[in-house]
């Protein structure tokens, strides 16, 4: 460090009768150069007038302030800058303070990201500064690409004030010696939560992403944006109620009843499933019951003293089977509209009865193909390949009028029930002559106790595989032809005859018609006040 001094400069100013820098011709002005530590200010060039000086700073320094007495600047002279011109007026002083500069570097470590530094509000363009102020504050910001953020900050030198922690997108640092700054950037990941809802907890769910599969839960780590697929099975005798999802969103999936769901994964996430009974459905506000018939083997149907029904073998898979029969609401709600005669005014439900609950009837055959598949898509969707009936046996068309009909029971779709099923069903696992009872008025509605009309459905005592009204009420279709004798063998399906297959008596009917074994036949397209539906299917 050299001392602090004074040099003297003396300019004598030869021209008369003129006054130089407010100094008489015969006064010579003095200029006082006050020698600085960390720097030197030297005098590079005399005009007379005007005076340039240079300041040199040591090494480790820069220029800081300029100051002035018996003067004013011409150029220069601003803080920072090496050089100054100076017009003089009166006996001149100059001096220069030089302030100590260190070194700041940044970088990103890692890449994934950016990392741009700001000295006030203008940026540094450099990634190395080699000369920064002491005390200068500088603010470092981080900026990460798309899915990933800071991870961690790596600072050498220099006090923090403020940020520069894990997470963090920024940093102050306050420069008191030579900097280093880097900072590091991770994937954004998150962590995927799935279970069974605990009340509703009849199965299983697994996750699948990156080709492999998770049967517990949590998965963590999951990168940002990552499609997870996750499977539901129900245990049997169930299915797929619900999914709640918390975080993420549904891709596709996910919906009432389906058992897959792609979720995408943008923040921590929860995937919560349940599981309702196999048979339990709706649509809208209407909600109906099926109730499940296991599979059987060389069971006999058919009853001796049933001349059109004689004593025959049959084997059944596992179906589904409504029940009760469908209701005027259910059928208002697929189909728009309610064709039923027992309704409004005229034909009033009796007492407390629930009209919309009473079953519909009015309804042809074909009426009932239709409804059968638009309560499927309903159900499973407008676009779903569950539909039961075709127009064409390569079942490449969905039936949705015309005379030709084709059933596909490899579907999930609602259907009619064939003729085996709907008797086997009605038989209830019981040996009684009506389904149900051996006494008909425990158990239906037919002309002695039925005042001439339909009753709300579930009125009377279920069979013994709770299923309701198989006996009276409103007949209902079958989805064979009616021959002379029942199918028989596996899955049955009678196809011959021109007429199809009517079951079980009706409100108007006498007690032998509502016998679980009578069997009648009826015209494919016309309807009747009389004559209704029940649901079958394979879900």
């Amino acid at each position: 460090m050299k001392k602090r001094g004074l040099r003297v400069i003396t300019l004598m100013l030869l021209v008369l009768s003129l006054t130089l820098l407010g100094c008489r011709v015969k006064n010579p002005c003095q200029v006082e150069i006050e020698e600085s530590t960390n720097g030197t200010i030297l005098l590079e060039q005399d005009l007379g007038s005007e005076l340039d000086f240079r300041a040199i700073a040591e090494d480790g320094y820069v220029v800081g302030s300029w100051t002035i007495e018996g003067g004013e600047f011409v150029e220069g002279g601003e803080a920072g800058s090496k050089t100054a011109k100076i017009k003089i007026k009166d006996n001149f002083k100059i001096s220069v303070t030089f302030v100590k500069v260190y070194e700041v570097s940044f970088n990103v470590h890692g890449g994934n990201g950016t990392l741009g530094a700001l000295d006030g509000e203008t940026p540094i363009e450099s990634s190395t500064i080699k000369k920064v102020v002491e005390n200068t504050e500088i603010r470092f910001i981080a900026t990460a690409v798309e899915n990933y953020e800071v991870d961690f900050w790596t600072i050498e030198g220099g006090e923090v004030v403020s940020g520069g922690l894990a997470g963090n997108t920024e940093a102050v640092v306050r420069i008191t010696e030579d900097v280093t700054v880097s900072v590091s950037f991770k994937e954004i990941t998150y962590n995927v939560i799935f279970s069974v809802d605990s009340e509703n907890s009849n199965g299983s769910v697994v996750a699948t992403f990156n080709g492999a599969t998770y049967n517990t839960s949590p998965v963590t780590n999951i990168p940002a944006n990552t499609q997870i697929t996750f499977s539901a099975t129900a245990d049997d005798d169930y299915k797929v109620g619900s999914w709640t999802i918390t975080g993420g969103s549904f891709k596709s999936g996910g919906a009432d009843g389906e058992t897959t769901a792609i979720v995408v994964v943008n923040s921590d996430t929860s995937v919560e499933i349940s599981f309702v009974e196999g048979g339990k459905f709706s649509v809208g506000e209407v909600s109906f019951s099926m109730k499940k018939i296991d599979a059987v083997t060389g069971i006999t149907l058919g009853y001796s003293g049933q001349a059109n029904n004689q004593p025959h073998q049959v084997s059944l898979s596992k179906y589904w089977i409504g029940e009760t029969e469908v209701t005027q609401e259910l059928w208002e709600v697929v189909m728009g509209s309610n064709p039923s005669y027992f309704q409004g005014d005229g034909n009033p439900s009796d007492g407390d009865e629930v009209q919309e609950k009473r079953p519909v009837e009015e309804v042809s055959w074909f009426d009932c193909i239709t409804f059968c598949n638009e309560l499927t898509k309903k159900v499973y969707g407008d676009d779903t390949l569950e539909c039961v009936y075709y127009s064409d046996s390569e079942f490449t068309t969905v039936y949705d009028s015309g005379e030709n009909v084709f059933m596909d029971m490899s579907k999930k779709g609602f259907r009619l029930p064939t003729e085996a099923e709907w008797e086997y069903a009605a038989k209830g696992g019981e040996a009684y002559t009506y389904s149900g009872s051996a006494t008909l008025d425990d158990v239906a509605w037919y002309n002695s106790n039925s005042n001439n009309k339909t009753h709300q459905v579930k009125m009377k005592a279920p069979n013994g595989y709770g299923l309701y009204d198989m006996s009276g009420n409103v007949w209902e279709w079958c989805f064979d032809n009616y021959g002379s004798q029942p199918a028989s063998g596996s899955n049955p399906v009678g196809s011959s005859g021109s007429r199809l297959v009517r079951r079980g008596g009706s409100f108007n009917e006498v007690s032998v018609s509502c016998v679980f074994a009578a069997r009648y036949g009826f015209d494919i397209s016309v309807s009747s006040f009389a004559l209704g539906l029940r649901l079958a299917g394979r879900f």
